[in-house]
């Protein structure tokens, strides 16, 4: 905590030169009215100084927990802000975060305004909302909280600097997609999804069991009731929900992807989509009761098996924010195999390029992104490409 300073505005300046123009002005010639003026004009500056430094000085501020953000939602950061006078109440209350000297620092992935507060009554707590809008992906780090206030009169503005380091990450944008993309992993298709080793409502055959008040009738098993004392009922197993492994495949480095000039800057956007694209599909994933994993290849193993639930997808999410593409890359990573008897997507960047692993295998590259996407129209064309 630093104790409060004065920050320099237009209206503080003209103020001092005007009272300093006055107290010459009163000096010089011995005039009664600017002898008053003068005074006025000095109990105005030192009223004004004095209520906003012990407004700060009396005043903490607390940044609350950080959950994340994503890209191009509106993440909320709240305050918490205390008065510890007894007798004097705070307000016009502006609180901001200072600029990080560092390449996660808030002010490279964040853009917002900070939050007002307007009053805290004496020895009382309130809660104040800075709404930023996220523009990229990756972690983001703060440090110091800035409070500021120019009450009563709004001429003289003192700030003072709290430290709070704290980090947090922003997710990738997740995009709408047609229900399309994924309608191949239904229950009934070919492959991704199966019988549990559990009873449920499914058509599978799973044992047999006494019949129950409530069993429908097409259920029970005649013939073996006919050899016991009491009806016997068909038990059908549960059905698994269908699986699917999504790879992100970013082998071939930012500079050798096949994209139009060359250009690094469009290159690196492409792979950025791609995350972008590899996030949709997961949280379409979620949305459709699918288990989901996610495989990365070229870069530090990134590898989460197959799970469902809102928490799975926030790793997956956290773990696509965390991908640093400055990294070298693996051109010849282990290739992914069977997948435990799952469905493989695979994203790439600028063009297919077919793992031997998987002959089944969907491909989806960043040039199909704006064919994939939900325009409320339901009408598009295919893109899929099986390998």
């Amino acid at each position: 905590m630093r104790i409060p300073r004065n920050v320099f505005t237009g209206w503080s300046v003209l103020l001092a030169l005007a009272t300093l123009l006055v107290g010459i002005g009163a000096t010089a010639f011995s005039n009664n009215l600017l002898v008053w003026l003068f005074g006025i004009l000095i109990a105005l500056i030192v009223l004004s100084m004095s209520f906003a430094w012990l407004t700060l000085l009396f005043v903490s501020v607390k940044r609350l927990e950080i959950s994340h953000g994503e890209v191009g939602q509106p993440m909320v950061i709240r305050y918490e802000l205390r008065n510890r006078l007894r007798w004097l109440a705070a307000f016009n209350i502006w609180i901001d975060e200072s600029v990080v000297g560092s390449k996660y620092g808030w002010q490279h992935r964040l853009e917002g305004a900070p939050a007002w507060i307007l009053n805290a009554r004496p020895e009382g707590t309130c809660q104040g909302e800075a709404v930023y809008w996220p523009r990229r992906r990756g972690p983001v780090v703060f440090d110091k909280l800035q409070i500021t206030t120019s009450f009563p009169f709004g001429i003289f503005r003192l700030r003072r600097s709290i430290c709070q380091p704290q980090r947090c990450l922003i997710h990738p944008e997740i995009k709408k997609l047609q229900n399309r993309v994924l309608s191949t992993l239904s229950p009934v298709g070919l492959i991704g999804s199966g019988f549990s080793q559990r009873a449920g409502s499914g058509e599978d055959y799973y044992g047999l069991r006494e019949v129950g008040v409530f069993q429908p009738m097409r259920q029970i098993a005649w013939k073996v009731s006919a050899r016991r004392d009491y009806l016997v009922g068909i038990e059908r197993s549960l059905p698994t929900r269908p699986r699917l492994h999504v790879v992100l495949d970013l082998r071939i480095p930012t500079t050798e992807l096949e994209v139009k000039g060359r250009d690094p800057i469009l290159a690196r956007q492409y792979e950025e989509d791609a995350i972008s694209l590899v996030a949709s599909l997961l949280a379409m994933a979620q949305e459709k009761n699918i288990d989901a994993g996610l495989r990365v290849l070229g870069l530090p193993a990134v590898d989460v098996g197959l799970r469902h639930g809102s928490w799975h997808r926030l790793r997956l999410a956290a773990e696509l924010a965390m991908l640093d593409l400055d990294a070298p890359r693996d051109k010849n990573p282990r290739m992914p195999g069977e997948f435990e008897r799952a469905s493989l997507i695979v994203v790439q960047c600028d063009r297919v390029r077919p793992l031997s692993a998987r002959q089944d295998a969907w491909y989806y590259t960043v040039s199909q992104l704006p064919l994939l996407l939900d325009d409320n129209n339901g009408q598009s064309d295919e893109t899929g490409e099986a390998a």
